[in-house]
């Protein structure tokens, strides 16, 4: 009796607690499910008020600065995956320093580190881009002047220039926006590592490819956008009949609009940046394609902590193996590499279709794509 009476309880209570476990499973669920519409909202908050204060050219320095440093905290963290540890540091702020910064740093740290970031990256990104952009400039003037002057003989100048600022333009790109994946984490001179970026973007050549195809996609939005106001006589009721305040709230609205997307795709790109940087250095690491004294003190620190820089370096294979790897890592490198710049020429031939609609010269010098998110308010009356 007292056995039944011991198994019939014990069979009692285990319903009880699968009950409590499932209850405890479950609210831990809604909260997860909480926790992550929280995160949701806080970044969409963070991108709409960072679309505002990138009206403003200082403003936008700030934001790159922002997505930079998270790009970096990205990569971190991916290397702490990696090494099967959870990364416990906060992603930055826009204005306050961290909780164990001292005196002004405590409270404007976080705004002089992003304004910093910010300026060395649109420099950077400016020292090899702003050539070839000012190229296209230029040839864009070229043109119209041919059309409008009748200036036949000098036809061949606009169309020669063009090409040579393309030209320049496409391996600049897919140059920049690697680097400042790797420069988010290991500083600014990192950007000019030429020889070691490019041997950690050939490494994985596809993932040279999925940045431009992102960027490409990414810049399709943003291109609609830029046309848009060249339509608004036709979508928007009235808008012969709006007075200049109507006006400038409407071009007002339409740049805040457009900035909080040129955000969200800033960070979004920055971040897959760093990600593909991480990856590639622990890759090129494993197979001796870059030693642990070539990467710079940032890097080599962060390596350190999580003991990755002790990789075990592959085993050398056959002379045929080699042979065979080494024209499939040919293969790709040209494949990928092909596929990319036909994506970032993508990229340049909305430019050229946008600037029919909208006539503004500043997107010719700054691909808020790569540089800073910054767009003057567009005149629509």
């Amino acid at each position: 009796m007292t056995d039944t009476t011991t198994i019939d309880g014990a069979a009692a209570d285990q319903p009880a607690a699968a009950d409590g476990a499932a209850h405890d499973a479950a609210h831990g669920a809604a909260s997860t499910g909480l926790g992550v519409v929280r995160r949701f909202i806080g970044w969409l908050a963070r991108i709409v008020v960072g679309g505002f204060l990138c009206l403003h050219p200082i403003g936008s320095l700030l934001i790159l600065g922002w997505t930079q440093r998270r790009a970096a905290v990205k990569a971190q963290a991916y290397w702490h995956d990696v090494a099967g540890h959870r990364l416990a540091q906060p992603l930055p702020g826009w204005v306050f320093g961290t909780k164990t910064s001292q005196g002004w740093r405590r409270w404007f740290g976080g705004l002089r580190d992003n304004l910093t970031v910010g300026v060395a990256t649109a420099f950077n990104a400016s020292i090899l881009l702003l050539p070839a952009t000012v190229f296209m400039l230029f040839a864009w003037w070229g043109g119209w002047e041919n059309s409008f002057n009748k200036g036949y003989e000098q036809a061949w100048v606009g169309p020669t220039v063009s090409l040579v600022g393309i030209a320049w333009f496409i391996p600049a790109a897919m140059y920049s926006l690697f680097a400042q994946g790797r420069q988010a984490v290991a500083g600014w001179r990192a950007f000019f590592d030429w020889r070691l970026n490019l041997t950690l973007m050939l490494s994985r050549p596809w993932q040279v490819g999925i940045l431009a195809m992102a960027a490409l996609l990414g810049t399709l939005p943003f291109t609609l956008a830029r046309m848009l106001p060249f339509f608004f006589p036709d979508i928007i009721a009235g808008f012969d009949t709006m007075d200049v305040a109507q006006y400038e709230a409407l071009a007002w609205q339409y740049s805040w609009a457009t900035l909080i997307y040129l955000v969200a795709l800033g960070l979004w790109l920055r971040h897959l940046a760093a990600l593909c940087y991480a990856a590639a250095c622990l890759h090129c690491l494993k197979r001796g394609d870059v030693t642990f004294d070539m990467l710079r003190d940032p890097e080599q620190a962060a390596l350190q902590s999580l003991n990755l820089h002790e990789v075990t370096i592959e085993t050398p294979p056959r002379w045929w193996w080699r042979l065979i790897r080494r024209f499939s890592d040919r293969v790709q490198q040209i494949g990928f590499l092909m596929g990319a710049a036909m994506a970032w020429f993508g990229v340049i031939a909305q430019l050229y279709i946008a600037q029919f609609a909208n006539h503004s010269w500043i997107l010719w010098v700054n691909h808020p794509v790569l540089s800073f998110a910054w767009v003057p308010v567009p005149q629509v009356y």
